[in-house]
């Protein structure tokens, strides 16, 4: 039922009867006093849903893209079917980040608010739910170069003529590519169409939806154990959550700085932090403090080691700038010694 009405329904079986008389009543529930106790108990979970939705991910002018040393000042997802959009871009940038591949894409029918951001604003997660409001579940595998190129080609080639269309695919920043989806470079380097790039995109691209007949017609081409299976795939929501989580780490200082007694992190120093990063009690849900502490917690005894703290500044630091292996004893130097707040020794970094 809509929980604005109730049926009563009577079911009356007659003696020597085979069908039974059934006689049906639509009450209204508002004439009905509220029971106390279910009163209470929903509104303990509206709160939580509340909370939730009012949880802050990030600052949206620290997504906000540069070119050329100047800002743009715009986070927008707005008409993201006829073309680029700023908030899409960034979007799709974390999904990349957070799955750890060099490319990757997402169609505008994913990304669905269209919605003009300010600067100064916080991103939330009732945001995340407006934007992305589908499972959204993103695959990763290795496409060709001519293959992404003409894929994105494809999608986009009715959007010259102002014909609005769900299947437009867009890119991560390090995919730079013309409006027509000519793909110039990645990340950083130039574009080799013979090359091939490990790519995440929405698992359903494989299944047909949008058309996209390149992707589909180089898939048919492939065995199956080649391409990514059903259960790989992972909803874009729970990326962009754990990339979060991961990136916070990154802002919350020294090891001294964050812990507050007793030789480690504990949830509590998590929050302290968290609300001091964002002002005040607002903003800071319990479930993403959760979230932000359970991503550096690897051991699950319920508190962040120093050691952990550096692994989890260090999957960070790899998802924005994706370090080399060559590089990595480097990173985790300079990594340690923010969080120690000196140079380690060896020992340490071992």
């Amino acid at each position: 039922m809509d929980a604005h009405q109730a049926a009563v329904i009577d079911v009356q079986f007659e003696k020597n009867c085979q069908k039974p008389s059934i006689q049906v009543q639509m009450l209204k529930t508002n004439d009905f006093p509220a029971d106390p106790a279910v009163k209470e108990r929903v509104a303990g979970h509206e709160s939580i849903l509340r909370e939730l939705d009012e949880a802050k991910l990030f600052t949206i002018k620290d997504w906000i893209e540069k070119d050329d040393d100047k800002e743009i000042p715009v986070f927008s997802t707005k008409d993201n079917r006829l073309g680029p959009s700023t908030g899409t871009t960034a979007l799709c940038s974390m999904l990349r980040m957070g799955m750890r591949c060099e490319v990757a894409l997402i169609n505008a029918g994913s990304v669905r608010a269209g919605k003009v951001y300010d600067p100064d604003d916080f991103f939330t997660w009732s945001d995340m739910k407006a934007e992305i409001p589908f499972p959204t579940e993103m695959s990763v595998c290795s496409v060709p170069g001519k293959i992404l190129q003409e894929t994105i080609q494809n999608s986009r080639r009715l959007a010259k003529d102002k014909i609005a269309k769900g299947g437009y695919i867009h890119t991560s920043r390090t995919t730079v590519c013309s409006q027509d989806g000519e793909i110039k470079s990645i990340l950083g380097k130039d574009f080799d169409p013979e090359k091939k790039y490990l790519t995440a995109f929405p698992r359903n691209f494989l299944a047909g939806i949008d058309n996209h007949k390149p992707l589909l017609d180089w898939a048919t081409t492939k065995k199956q154990e080649e391409l990514p299976s059903d259960h790989s795939a992972t909803p874009a929501k729970l990326i962009l959550v754990e990339i979060f989580s991961a990136l916070f780490w990154l802002r919350f200082g020294s090891f001294e700085e964050l812990s507050r007694g007793g030789g480690v992190i504990s949830k509590d120093d998590v929050r302290h932090r968290m609300r001091q990063l964002y002002g005040g009690n607002h903003g800071v849900a319990d479930l993403m403090a959760d979230s932000v502490f359970k991503i550096a917690d690897k051991d699950g005894d319920g508190s962040v080691s120093v050691t952990e703290q550096i692994i989890i500044r260090f999957v960070a630091s790899d998802m924005l700038d994706h370090v080399v292996t060559e590089s990595e004893i480097e990173v985790m130097k300079e990594i340690a010694s923010q969080v120690l707040g000196k140079a380690p020794s060896h020992q340490e970094i071992d």
